[in-house]
């Protein structure tokens, strides 16, 4: 009998209804739209639907906290996690380092802007078009009449030291990313229905790459490296064409969309179980979930950088470990021979017995699908890092769990080194046809 396994592709509407949209506003292209003013999400309207008081008291609660998407901002509880123009007023989390490359991408990205500044050409300059506080801070300045080295010196440093606003990163977020991810980031913009995977909620506080244990909420280096190199084999792009600032800025915004989610789910929740909550249980909430951002230990787990070789035995053991239904389990989930459709992530449809359903579900309730590592893009990466630090860490959010530094309850880990390596090279080797012949010979012992 022939069985199939339904595909994301069938899904998706008829072609004609879905490629020309995203054709025409794809991630990696501008987009025209408007930001809207900031709503409540589908589930809060939802559960909150008898009492559109309780709504109303919601959303301006959240305006207060997190300001409106014209003028996003933060308290001053909050205020290490904003900037107001400059690096002088950078997040707390932008190192030194950090710094020093957003000044060489100012002088790159605003290179014609300082060339005309000393040449004493600079009162045509502006606006700038994603970047409305930059615009005013420059018409300002302008407007002083000022002159001689000091005011040059001004100028110089406004673009020179420029760290966009949460106001001027909420503008290219709108032009860049709205369309995919939404006004409140809940992975629900005009053009997301066209996109498989569906397009990040950020509003649960959870990304499924980075490279911290237990499900922290992620660094400022793992938001950047995402919207930097964007995810393979997705709608999310690179956009490593933009500035060094403005990636920080989309990284800075994008995690004032992930509290202001995670705060209205809580809020929403107290409002479920009966309870109005007041302002201070509202200040509460909110300061516990900057807190899981600001201030929340974090370990980093990043790949050895000394990789052993892809040797037979290393492979092997990987095929062993692979397919052991007492310890890894990896072909429950990822299919004999990591060819997909595992038992424990695929049963049959009621209405067609000839057709596979995902059983498995992510954080945000939709199906997980384990990737078929034969084929499919590995969406973190396929380098032997890459897969090391997703084996070790698992990916958040999803069914995929990590196996990295699991006590044995003797002082000893169930999955050491050599054997997540061993692993690694068995994906590896999966995807390679120097190693068909050894996987067919390790085939026929799982058969």
């Amino acid at each position: 009998m022939f069985t199939r396994v339904r595909t994301l592709l069938e899904e998706l509407p008829p072609r004609g209804l879905w490629l020309g949209p995203l054709i025409l506003a794809g991630c990696s292209m501008e987009f025209s739209g408007q930001q809207q003013d900031f709503a409540l999400s589908e589930s809060t309207v939802e559960i909150l639907h008898s009492t559109p008081e309780g709504q109303e008291r919601l959303l301006a609660e959240l305006e207060r906290l997190f300001g409106v998407a014209s003028a996003p901002g933060l308290p001053e509880s909050a205020a290490s996690l904003r900037s107001l123009g400059s690096l002088e007023t950078a997040p707390f989390d932008v190192s030194a380092q950090d710094a020093e490359a957003i000044r060489e991408g100012n002088r790159a990205r605003f290179e014609q802007e300082l060339a005309a500044i000393e040449s004493g050409e600079a009162g045509s300059l502006g606006p700038w078009k994603w970047a409305p506080g930059l615009t005013e801070s420059w018409e300002a300045l302008v407007a002083e009449e000022l002159a001689g080295p000091a005011h040059m010196e001004r100028a110089r440093q406004l673009f020179t030291e420029y760290y966009p606003s949460l106001r001027d990163s909420a503008a290219l977020y709108g032009n860049k990313c709205l369309h995919c991810h939404g006004n409140e980031g809940g992975g629900d913009g005009p053009t997301s229905y066209t996109a498989r995977p569906i397009p990040r909620d950020f509003r649960l506080g959870i990304f499924k790459y980075d490279n911290l244990e237990d499900g922290g909420r992620p660094e400022r280096q793992d938001l950047i490296e995402i919207i930097r190199t964007g995810i393979e084999g997705t709608a999310m792009p690179s956009m490593a064409t933009l500035s060094a600032a403005q990636l920080h800025g989309l990284a800075d915004y994008v995690r004032l969309l992930a509290m202001r989610g995670e705060v209205e789910l809580r809020l929403t929740m107290a409002h479920e179980d009966g309870e109005e909550p007041q302002r201070s249980e509202i200040d509460s909430q909110f300061e516990d979930v900057v807190s899981l951002w600001r201030d929340a230990p974090r370990e980093r787990i990043d790949a050895p950088t000394t990789i052993p070789e892809p040797t037979a035995a290393r492979i092997t053991r990987g095929h062993q470990l692979f397919h052991d239904s007492s310890t890894v389990s990896c072909a429950s989930c990822h299919g004999v021979g990591g060819l997909g459709g595992g038992p424990a992530a695929y049963g049959q449809a009621e209405d067609d017995a000839d057709e596979l359903v995902a059983l498995l579900s992510d954080s945000w309730g939709h199906p997980a699908r384990p990737t078929a590592i034969t084929s499919a893009t590995l969406r973190h990466g396929e380098t032997p890092g890459q897969l090391y630090e997703r084996l070790y860490l698992g990916i958040d959010g999803t069914p995929m769990a990590g196996i990295g530094g699991i006590d044995d309850g003797n002082g000893g880990l169930i999955f050491d080194d050599e054997d997540i390596w061993s692993l690694v090279h068995y994906v590896r080797a999966l995807r390679d046809p120097q190693w068909n012949a050894l996987l067919q010979e390790l085939q026929t012992e799982v058969q």
